[in-house]
């Protein structure tokens, strides 16, 4: 849970005393790692259950678990993290932020400041001021995160983005944010307590929920009362407002309404927002209970996620530049009844980070949750965008076109109202539009289309779709023809065999077994979810750097990237972060490696460094599978610790197979297994670096060489 605790415990997350055998109340320890190890014991016929127990396995780990863990008869042995896990989109929760090494060792810190490729991923030094290298372009998410030494930052002008909690909880005093930096990240600067001065320059046009808060730096703004109730920054963004004003007009130097900008104003009645707006950002006007008036001028591409949720709004006006609309922006409990789209092509849904958490399902809901009615363009493409398309997370009502030859008559495009447990499709005759009457005169032959495959958009089977009031004959008839063809249909794939299991998995990749079959599961949670495990060549040059950075080196036996992508029930919004919970995978071994005793896995975090996780092999009635608990889904590869006879160079290139035992003898003084020079040297040294070296001793000698003179 979010204490530290493992289910069922009551401690506060210390360890036990390591010399005990019975099982401790909590597995997370108290300070760094101690020398226990908890063995995950199977409990029964279930092979998910597990059963915690304390052992001490220090000196049965050896060089390949690097802090991770180890199979101990035919199960994995975690060390646990010593770092609490962590939610994210709740701010008031911001220091449960998710990590990744819940089943992993932490990453291996060659120097106090960790840097891969052009990303800055971590320092963990101890002095006060640090100067960050030339050449980076991102600072790392929790680059500089809790540390109490670092008070100053000496950003290169080289940076563009500095990413989730890189600075948080810090004790950075000041910060000078060089020209070049677009997007300043989740919770960048959160909680940081001395931060009074910050620079931010012009180029800034992105920042993300929570970059600032819980700092000096924005309590100061708003504690003044100096006129001054905009907080603008950077390229335009309105980062903070203080004004009590019932009608507020977004000032014209504004181009960005930054995240939670009015969040919680209970004084705002109306808002007007100006064509210079071009985005509206994620929790805007969220909470603004008041707020019954939205004007919105030409101009505004985005809305962005939760911008304008539990507002009082009943009717909205979505200009024709609107291009995507966030989950659950216009969510309100029902009270918006009616939205008007102006363009001829309707907008996306999209999402923000905050909603890739396992746990924000409370956040991936409709962008116009409750409503009932939309009036489009008789001319409007509903397929051009998401919107309109019942799988995603947009508008889930009924969707009227006016019908231009009778006055007050409306044509139903199409339905798209969820069934509700009974099956039931409920369509008024009669709809209120800003406080004008309508009939339904019209419909259009595939308005009910979407129930056809209702499995793919509904929770609940359509069993009956009826008008509210008065019909017309070709009305009636349509309706006939409905229910006994579409819903027909509904019942026939609702005859189809369904799968037990609430995660639906696919798989592929040249080197991913079809023999047997991939399992997952999130233990406690039932939610429908889908999951992808994909072969990804594309990724072997990011992870063969990214073991190069942690082993000096590349694994010289085989090794199978992946991709893992798990989506939530729509098959739309990517589950990135798991938080407290947990995946865990059953997959055949991939082919070529059922036979090698060394099959291990790691993972990519968001700074590209790697992760080893703790996973074991097991043999069923189809072949060996490996197991591994994911902390998120992203990069992942699953490699061999053996040596073969075919290895690979640091740039991932097959190299030619040593068959001299002499030749390829350990110990030799220039650190790697070499073959005669027509051949690659592999290993820390490349075959034409060892050629040169050759030569220039040779040139030495022959300039340190002097013949003897000849006697007269």
């Amino acid at each position: 849970d979010g204490t530290g605790n493992t289910a069922g415990s009551t401690g506060s997350g210390n360890t036990q005393n390591p010399s005990q055998t019975s099982a401790p109340q909590n597995i997370l320890p108290d300070n760094g790692y101690n020398n226990g190890y908890y063995k995950a014991s199977d409990s029964g016929s279930n092979p998910w259950d597990t059963q915690i127990e304390y052992r001490d396995y220090e000196n049965n780990m050896n060089e390949y678990d690097l802090g991770a863990g180890k199979i101990v008869g035919g199960v994995a042995v975690l060390r646990m993290a010593d770092n609490l896990p962590v939610r994210g989109f709740n701010m008031s929760n911001a220091e449960y932020e998710d990590t990744y090494s819940e089943t992993a060792g932490p990453p291996v810190r060659k120097s106090d400041s960790d840097v891969l490729g052009d990303v800055y991923a971590a320092y963990t030094g101890e002095e006060a001021d640090v100067k960050i290298p030339s050449g980076i372009k991102r600072i790392g998410d929790r680059a500089f995160y809790k540390n109490a030494n670092v008070q100053s930052v000496e950003i290169p002008g080289s940076v563009t983005d500095i990413g989730e909690f890189a600075f948080s909880r810090s004790n950075l005093s000041s910060v000078d944010i060089p020209r070049g930096v677009t997007n300043i990240d989740y919770a960048a600067f959160y909680k940081c307590p001395n931060l009074q001065s910050v620079n931010i320059p012009d180029t800034v046009s992105s920042i993300a929920l929570g970059a600032f808060d819980g700092t000096p730096y924005l309590s100061a703004f708003k504690a003044i009362r100096d006129g001054n109730d905009h907080l603008i920054v950077g390229d335009g963004v309105l980062l903070a407002y203080k004004g009590n004003d019932k009608q507020v007009v977004i000032p014209d130097n504004v181009r960005h309404i930054g995240p939670a900008a009015f969040a919680r104003n209970n004084n705002i009645e109306s808002v007007v927002i100006p064509s210079n707006v071009v985005d509206i950002g994620e929790e805007a006007f969220c909470d603004c209970s008041n707020l019954k008036e939205l004007i919105m001028d030409e101009g505004v591409r985005r809305i962005s996620d939760r911008a304008f949720k539990n507002s009082n709004l009943s009717v909205v006006s979505i200009p024709d530049s609107v291009e995507g609309i966030g989950l659950s922006a216009f969510d309100n409990g029902g009270k918006l009844k009616t939205v008007i789209f102006k363009g001829k092509d309707s907008p996306s849904v999209t999402y923000n980070d905050s909603a890739t958490r396992l746990s924000a399902k409370d956040l991936r809901t409709d962008a116009f949750e409750g409503a009932k009615n939309a009036i489009v363009a008789a001319d409007c493409d509903l397929d051009s965008g998401t919107m309109f398309n019942p799988r995603f997370y947009g508008f889930s009502g009924e969707v009227y076109s006016v019908n231009p030859n009778e006055d007050k008559m409306l044509v139903l495009e199409r339905a798209l109202t969820k069934p509700d447990t009974n099956g039931n499709v409920l369509i008024d005759q009669m709809v209120s539009v800003a406080g004008d009457t309508y009939t339904v005169g019209g419909v259009k032959s595939d308005a009910f289309d979407s129930y056809r495959n209702w499995q793919d958009n509904y929770d609940n089977k359509p069993t009956n779709i009826a008008v509210n009031g008065e019909q017309s004959s070709d009305l009636v008839s349509l309706l006939s023809n409905v229910n006994s063809d579409v819903l027909s249909d509904a019942e026939a794939e609702d005859n189809e065999p369904s799968t037990k299991s609430n995660i639906t998995i696919t798989s592929g990749g040249k080197r991913i077994p079809t023999r047997g079959s991939t399992r997952a599961q999130i233990p406690g949670d039932t939610d429908k979810y889908s999951l992808q495990i994909t072969e990804d060549d594309s990724a072997l040059n990011q992870i063969n750097a990214a073991f190069m950075h942690s082993d000096g080196q590349v694994p010289q036996g085989d090794m199978v990237p992946l991709s893992l992508d798990l989506y939530d029930r729509s098959g739309t919004v990517p589950i990135h972060k798991l938080g407290n919970s947990k995946l865990e995978v059953k997959m055949p071994v991939p082919s070529g490696m059922e036979n090698d005793p060394g099959v291990g896995v790691a993972c990519l975090d968001d700074n590209g460094l790697l992760n080893k996780l703790s996973s074991e092999i097991t043999d069923d009635e189809d072949g060996r599978n490996i197991n591994f608990i994911a902390g998120h889904c992203s990069t992942y590869v699953i490699y061999s610790r053996t040596p073969k006879n075919t290895v690979f160079d640091e740039n991932g290139n097959m190299i030619e197979t040593v068959e001299d035992p002499d030749v390829a003898a350990p110990g030799f003084s220039m650190g790697g297994t070499w073959q005669s020079l027509n051949k690659k040297v592999y290993g820390p040294v490349s075959a034409k670096w060892f050629i040169i070296v050759i030569l220039v001793a040779l040139s030495g000698i022959l300039v340190l060489y002097r013949p003897a003179k000849k006697k007269k």
